[in-house]
């Protein structure tokens, strides 16, 4: 353990509080605390002193208490002081009104959680740990008992966050990611959605998707469509596939305005979501083109909308609320030391057509 240097603008508990910390973050103190009596004789300050500056570390969330046997530090499975706080993370820019499927998933998670006794924090800032032990820049510190957060780019950013608290991530499948997930498979999704295509006559399937490098659900979808038309040995029409910025007002527009001036249309148009379905429907209505009738449009995710519009939007179920609950489940077994961190569980949450209206059967040339 560091010895506790002078820092003349700090008072004497900040400096200690600071050198208990480091050792903390590095893995230095990794179990039970020394006693605060231990820590005043050999800081060579007052026992209040040394009280307070574990008191804070208490507050933050780094340490805990047991009554009787000392302060410990904290992680996942191992706190016995249950804060009833589940941080729900969204990733910076992403709007639940423009967003379904994180809102729904947020709904799966709130219901779940408040059946536990626990209520949920909601943020969009990026998730980071701060030299001063506090998540991201908002300053909300480890005084949570639990983060669900979706797939990002990197895990970098919250591995220091994973040692102290337990992190759920949920999305599509990630590979790289150290932490238990809950996940639909994209990929399958897509294959099983241009297999149905397939089979009641569509062979010029089109798609409107999202631009976004970091969606890897795009990717997914996109390999599957790719290796889709592959198998049947059938060739890719480019001008068949149309990227937007999904969460820009107008994207859904801009698709259907593309496809509607093309001279030799698709017959089905697979959307990034639902939300997009819906847009693309409605301008083909303002332009006459009737759908089923002339076009077909299929959605993803089977959000409320899907059922909402009129005609009714065929869509991939990617059982969102089921998502959001099996994530809080999944996140009380680390709570209660039924999982390990260290062996993080994968929980697929399966996905299945739902036929409406806006899809027709068609005549095989």
């Amino acid at each position: 353990m560091k010895k506790a240097g002078k820092k003349p603008d700090l008072p004497k508990y900040s400096r200690l509080k600071e050198v208990l910390k480091a050792d903390i973050l590095s893995g230095r103190i990794d179990d039970r605390l020394p006693g605060e009596f231990e820590l005043a004789k050999r800081f060579k300050m007052s026992y209040m002193t040394v009280r307070k500056a574990v008191g804070e570390l208490v507050e933050e969330g780094l340490l805990y208490r047991v009554s009787g046997e000392g302060t410990f530090v904290s992680r996942p499975g191992r706190r016995r002081d249950k804060r009833n706080q589940i941080l729900f993370s969204l990733l910076p820019g992403i709007n639940l009104s423009k967003s379904p499927y994180y809102a729904e998933v947020l709904g799966g998670v709130d219901q779940a959680a408040s059946e536990k006794g626990y209520f949920v924090i909601v943020s969009n800032s990026d998730l980071t740990f701060t030299d001063k032990g506090e998540i991201s820049r908002k300053n909300i510190r480890l005084n949570v008992d639990g983060i669900i957060t979706p797939v990002r780019a990197t895990y970098d950013d919250i591995r220091m966050i994973g040692k102290f608290i337990p992190i759920i991530i949920y999305g599509h499948y990630e590979s790289e990611a150290c932490f238990p997930q809950v996940y639909s498979d994209s990929y399958k999704a897509g294959l099983r959605m241009m297999e149905y295509l397939y089979e009641n006559g569509h062979r010029k399937m089109a798609r409107i998707m999202n631009i976004h490098e970091r969606d890897k659900t795009t990717k997914n979808r996109t390999n599957a469509y790719y290796e889709f038309f592959k198998k049947k040995k059938m060739k890719v029409n480019e001008k068949y596939l149309f990227e937007i910025e999904y969460s820009k007002p107008g994207a859904g527009r801009a698709g259907a305005e593309y496809f509607a001036s093309l001279k030799d249309r698709p017959t089905v148009i697979m959307c990034h979501n639902d939300a997009i379905a819906a847009e693309v429907i409605m301008c083909f209505q303002e332009k006459g083109i009737r759908v089923p009738k002339d076009i077909s449009v299929f959605g993803y995710s089977n959000s409320q909308i899907a059922s909402q519009v009129y005609p009714g939007i065929s869509t991939v179920d990617i059982n969102s609320e089921m998502t959001g609950s099996s994530c809080v489940d999944l996140l009380f077994s680390i709570i209660n030391g039924q999982e390990d961190m260290r062996n993080p569980r994968k929980v697929e949450i399966p996905t299945n057509l739902v036929i409406r209206g806006s899809t027709r059967s068609m005549q095989v040339n």
